[in-house]
């Protein structure tokens, strides 16, 4: 060990690094109390900020959006003990989510602790997140406490760390980015190596650890490296990359040449327990192939970069007016402010920030703060707009593309920093035998003061209006379940892709999860994965004539007919005068307003069948089994209208034809293809031997065929050797564009 190590072992609990000598209250003092006293603090704070006595926790505390998402998680699992397969999603097929990765076993195993006690969704997702307040405050008080940091300090910065306008605002619309109590532990694995410790090699005086090959904090940080692979994939991440930063640190500042042996080995825990929580996503992917959901592309990493007045300005809807209005005006006039808004440090956090900057430039800094400064500075590299997370996601992959997430490992770092500066202030003779002052009073202001500074006014001022809203849909979906048998499919309007869709007119992204989330017995139709079969099937059955689609729908045995009126520009007042003429009844409508439904029952389809035409209600066979035609890889979402509409697609693409009857189907296709520019340009069209080639300029050429689709799924390849059309803040590769897709029957199916 060389002498800028700098590390000194106490036979104590904790381990200092060059940290003063200080008197011990107690030995229990110093151990148990700081994290009764965390616990305490977190769960007093907690019940002012959401008002636990006064509201229903049955209720979530988000019903929009991303929350509903989350919701869906948690119900998928406290109801059925698995979240990747759905039966009462995606009707009448069922809803399986591998196509979107989410290997986040660590939270469900707190869940599953949760499911032992309730089986409300509602209750349990506000269970997790409260309880990921105290968690975080825990492991963030061990981190600190081994850092040399003093009880008090040490409890104070844990509390503040927990309290993190990240945490608050993020909430549970981004529930499993909220329970960051792993960051921690991560953090300090990384000063560890940093710091030049050997924590894989044991300790010649500890027996067990010669068994095992590693002594306490080597357990540690292997257990903490394959819980953070079951984290989320930010989070082993960007601990993957602070791992990487420390082992350069640990050998090239402190000397020690394992330091990159021991990063390496902590690396392939990582990789390998991210790997076997990813283990269903591959195995499905390799059977079924993979599809197009949760497709990144590079320039997202500087979308949803941070900046490093974000990481210092204060919260939005500051307590303070002043502070306040400008952070309004910030967020109105600067660019790319989304998600980003959440990363604020605070006033302690921003403390410490400038605290570490200081600290690299002194020609002497103690050891721990000058490894956080250079673990922080790092970190900021990598999340800042046009940043290291920028370079990869450019060079490597574009698959993580929020970079400003990994602000909750800076705000670790920088409350560290504050608290081993303030710890060290007050350890000065000054202070000496003013123990309360030190110990207590002087932490209290600080949570006192750091909590006023992080947490946002008006957290829950529209907490009546989400209690009011989820009881009235509570009650229409009641109301339906008592309209027909249990177990009955319900059939969705406006069709809605999930997961990851822009807004349709007022209905937000998991909107239509809202049906599902307050039903026990029902079967949804929304909620398959985009382009998996059924998911194809109910977009194709949605776009059809209205008489045409409630005699699929009913002959597929759906009892029922669910409609958000926010989805359309007339508050779906065309589509219900239809469906009331073709019905013959008046439809159930929610106390709001906004929902409405029409029972499929058998009045209602003896109805419907004086209403079409015979050659329509005897063609079954096709209306159960219609014929979906549609671009695939290589290319983009429609845009558009049903009148006027395209798609974007690469050089290369696909147009995806799926029979799904035992008959061979005869069509007519067509669709115009143009490319972005005047000069003409060469487009082939290949498959079911088919072939063609077209001359394609900006003007457009209409393309027509007479194919055979055999049962099964087939494609047309499309190869385009056009330039690249490029489009300012849009980050697609746009090189021809698919206008007006569509096909008709030319003979019925055999």
């Amino acid at each position: 060990m060389t002498k800028d190590t700098y590390i000194v072992q106490t036979p104590g609990y904790e381990m200092d690094y060059a940290a003063p000598s200080r008197p011990r209250i107690s030995s229990f003092a110093s151990a148990g109390l700081p994290y009764l006293v965390a616990v305490g603090t977190c769960l007093f704070w907690l019940v002012r900020i959401y008002h636990l006595f006064s509201i229903d926790l049955r209720i979530p505390f988000g019903w929009v959006s991303d929350n509903n998402f989350a919701q869906m998680l948690v119900k998928n699992f406290v109801r059925g003990g698995h979240y990747y397969i759905n039966p009462l999603l995606g009707a009448p097929g069922q809803q399986e989510l591998y196509d979107f990765p989410m290997p986040v076993w660590v939270h469900f195993f707190i869940l599953a602790v949760i499911r032992l006690f309730t089986h409300n969704p509602g209750l349990a997702i506000n269970l997790l997140y409260l309880l990921s307040f105290p968690l975080s405050a825990v492991t963030c008080l061990y981190a600190f406490r081994r850092l040399g940091i003093s009880p008090g300090f040490a409890t104070a910065g844990a509390v503040l760390f927990a309290f993190l306008p990240f945490h608050l605002l993020r909430a549970e619309g981004h529930l499993i980015f909220s329970c960051y109590y792993l960051v921690p532990l991560m953090s300090l694995v990384a000063v560890w190596i940093g710091l030049g410790r050997d924590i894989l090699r044991p300790q010649k005086s500890l027996g067990l650890s010669r068994k095992l090959g590693f002594g306490r904090d080597g357990a540690i940080a292997l257990a903490t490296c394959f819980l953070v692979g079951w984290d989320n994939p930010y989070y082993a991440f960007f601990g993957a990359f602070l791992l990487l930063v420390a082992a350069l640190l640990g050998w090239l500042r402190f000397g020690n040449r394992r330091a990159p042996v021991t990063a390496v080995i902590l690396l392939i825990v990582i990789i390998s327990s991210f790997g076997t929580a990813l283990l269903p996503n591959i195995l499905y992917v390799h059977e079924h192939g993979p599809g197009p959901v949760a497709k990144r592309v590079p320039v997202e990493s500087e979308m949803y970069g941070m900046t490093v007045i974000q990481l210092l300005s204060p919260v939005t809807n500051h307590r303070i007016p002043l502070l306040a209005n400008w952070k309004e005006r910030y967020n109105t006039q600067a660019l790319l402010v989304n998600e980003n808004d959440t990363a604020a440090l605070g006033a302690i956090g921003a403390f410490g920030f400038f605290g570490r900057l200081v600290c690299l430039f002194k020609q002497h800094c103690e050891p721990v703060l000058y490894c956080l400064a250079i673990l922080c500075l790092s970190a900021t590299l990598l999340g800042t707009i046009g940043g290291f997370g920028a370079i990869f996601s450019f060079l490597v992959s574009p698959q993580l593309r929020a970079f400003n997430r990994i602000s909750v490992y800076i705000g670790f770092l920088c409350i560290a920093a504050t608290m081993a500066i303030i710890d060290k202030a007050f350890a000065e003779r000054a202070f000496a035998g003013r123990d309360f002052l030190r110990f207590i009073f002087i932490p209290v202001m600080v949570v006192v003061l750091g909590i006023h500074d992080q947490v946002p006014k008006k957290l829950m001022a529209n907490r009546k209006d989400v209690e009011k809203l989820f009881r009235q849909d509570e009650e229409f979906v009641r109301r339906i379940e008592l309209l027909v048998p249990a177990r009955s499919m319900i059939f969705q309007l406006p069709y809605f892709p999930f997961p990851e869709t822009w807004p349709i007119n007022n209905v937000a992204d998991y909107d239509e999860l809202k049906g599902y989330l307050h039903s026990d017995s029902l079967r949804w139709s929304y909620g398959s994965m985009k382009t998996r079969p059924p998911d194809t099937w109910a977009a194709t059955v949605s776009a059809e004539p209205l008489d045409r689609m409630l005699t699929t729908i009913t002959a597929a045995g759906f009892a029922g007919l669910y409609v958000d009126r926010n989805g359309y520009k007339d508050h779906g007042g065309a589509l219900e005068t239809q469906l009331r003429s073709l019905l013959g009844q008046e439809p159930m409508v929610g106390e709001d307003g906004r929902l409405s439904f029409f029972p499929l029952d058998h009045r209602t389809i003896t109805f419907l069948s004086h209403q079409i035409t015979p050659a329509k209600s005897d063609d079954v066979e096709e209306a159960l089994h219609p014929l979906i035609v549609d671009v695939g890889s290589g290319c983009w979402g429609r845009e558009g209208s049903d009148a006027y509409n395209w798609h974007w697609c690469g050089a290369e693409g696909e147009i995806v034809l799926a029979n799904p009857s035992q008959s061979e189907r005869v069509i007519k296709i067509q669709a115009t293809f143009a490319s972005g520019y005047a000069q003409m340009s060469n487009l082939w069209i290949e498959g079911m031997t088919y072939e063609r080639k077209l001359r394609v300029n900006d003007i457009g050429v209409l393309w027509t065929a007479d194919l055979r689709v055999p049962p099964g799924t087939t494609k047309l390849q499309l190869r385009c050797d056009c330039q690249r059309v490029i489009a300012p803040a849009d980050s697609r590769e746009m090189f021809l564009q698919v206008k007006n897709l569509e096909y008709r029957e030319t003979e019925p199916p055999t």
